[in-house]
């Protein structure tokens, strides 16, 4: 069996009368208030050269949940569980304590051994919707060995749920995806990526003969239906090229839809910018420290990551006091333009770290001369549209009735979900009932 493939075969044996609202199943969900589920990573182990063999032995899979964690502080707590499934070929005749017992204790009676990370949270409010819509992407390492560029599209969508029982709402409405968990379009599955990932992986590895017998991940970053990604790899040390890093990269227009969503965001919702053209003098003077700053002294000649963190911070002061999702946590707002700084140096280092600091270095600036000294400090705000800035984007902007600073902007309420039948009422309850492992084939 190829690798990756196993995902199609033993699907959850549920009911639909099991399935819950956003069409997940309730065979790991901890119950109430818990409803929101992601698949957050996992590991999958080759215990012998050909995994499972397609020879028309009938097979088992025995699946354990190895861990249960609880993280977040009351009111945010999220729900981490692992699970583990083993999967191995049956002998006729054998009872189902000998196979249970043969496959969970020694490992070379399952060819494939793979773990879940799948985290559990509580309902999205309306306001943390709105500001996931506008999450970010990690930075890609640099230097790929080899690139494989992919357009998942609805159809590809569809027959993977299909194939492996998913009715995860994520994936297949997007209307829901859109309102009620904040994305922008559906959303490719977290297994699908890796099937696709192991496929090119092994394509690539085949030149050399060699085989995947393990591989860690996580998904760290959402990934959209008709959206180009690209797989990449390259070996971990140039000296050994039997350990791989391999990724997923966004498509090339990842950025310019990061700084579209800040900067419209800033531009149409920010109460400190409250007359035509505020928005185009604050781009021009964040613009130009950024330059002096990451293109004059340090030497740089891309400044598109710095004018995004100075965006963010921006919109961080704008919005003090709110939550802010990073990848799968949620965290202050205020937290946000630090938190991806220091993302960037633990992934790129510190000239990136330093190049794209200068975006909160100029966007600071910018909120000291313009409010802070003014505000507390007694002075005169001395950065002004011009009259001529006005004129123009008042000629050429629909007119329309401007919030002063510190008016709060209020989204519209969403009516929450009331559940329906089949949720799980206790933490314990769909885990009550589940033993050590099930046999199925």
């Amino acid at each position: 069996m190829p690798i990756g493939h196993h995902l199609v075969y033993f699907p959850p044996q549920v009911t639909l009368s099991q399935l819950l609202p956003d069409g997940t199943d309730t065979l790991h969900a901890p119950g109430d208030p818990f409803h929101r589920r992601l698949w957050a990573g996992g590991s999958l182990a080759i215990t012998n050269s050909t995994g499972l063999s397609l020879d028309g032995r009938r097979a088992v899979c025995v699946e354990t949940i190895r861990d249960v964690v609880v993280k977040g502080q009351e009111g945010e707590e999220k729900v981490l569980v692992r699970i583990e499934r083993r999967m191995g070929t049956v002998d006729e005749g054998e009872e189902e304590r000998s196979i249970r017992n043969r496959i969970l204790e020694d490992d070379r009676c399952s060819p494939i051994i793979e773990n879940r990370d799948l985290v559990f949270m509580r309902e999205k409010t309306q306001e943390q919707v709105d500001l996931d819509k506008s999450n970010f992407e990690k930075a890609a390492p640099p230097n790929a060995s080899f690139r494989q560029r992919i357009v998942p599209n609805k159809a590809l969508l569809f027959r993977f749920s299909a194939l492996t029982f998913n009715a995860h709402s994520i994936h297949l409405d997007k209307e829901y995806t859109q309102n009620v968990e904040g994305y922008r379009n559906l959303l490719v599955h977290g297994p699908l990526t890796l099937t696709l990932l192991l496929t090119v992986l092994r394509s690539h590895l085949a030149e050399s003969k060699q085989v995947i017998t393990d591989i860690q991940y996580r998904n760290i970053a959402p990934l959209y239906v008709d959206e180009a990604l690209s797989i990449c790899g390259r070996p971990k040390s140039s000296e050994d090229d039997a350990v791989w890093d391999v990724w997923i990269e966004g498509g090339n227009g990842g950025l310019a839809v990061r700084v579209y969503t800040y900067g419209s965001s800033l531009e149409t919702g920010s109460p400190r910018f409250t007359s035509p053209g505020d928005f185009f003098t604050y781009l021009i003077f964040v613009g130009s420290i950024i330059m002096l700053t990451a293109g004059c002294i340090l030497d740089s000649v891309v400044f598109t990551h710095a004018l995004i963190l100075a965006f963010v911070y921006t919109f961080a002061q704008d919005n003090r006091g709110k939550k802010a999702s990073f990848y799968i946590i949620q965290i202050p707002v205020e937290f946000l333009p630090w938190a991806m700084l220091v993302l960037t140096l633990v992934i790129s280092g510190w000239p990136a770290a330093l190049s794209e600091g200068t975006g909160i270095v100029a966007a600071h600036l910018y909120d000291f001369l313009t409010r802070i000294y003014p505000t507390f400090g007694g002075g005169r705000n001395y950065i002004i549209t011009p009259a001529f800035v006005q004129r123009f984007f008042t000629k050429y902007s629909v007119q329309g009735e401007y919030r002063t600073y510190g008016t709060a902007y209020r989204p519209a309420s969403q009516t929450q979900s009331v559940p329906g039948e089949g949720w799980a009422s206790s933490f314990q309850g769909p885990w009550s009932q589940r033993g050590q492992g099930r046999r199925l084939g």
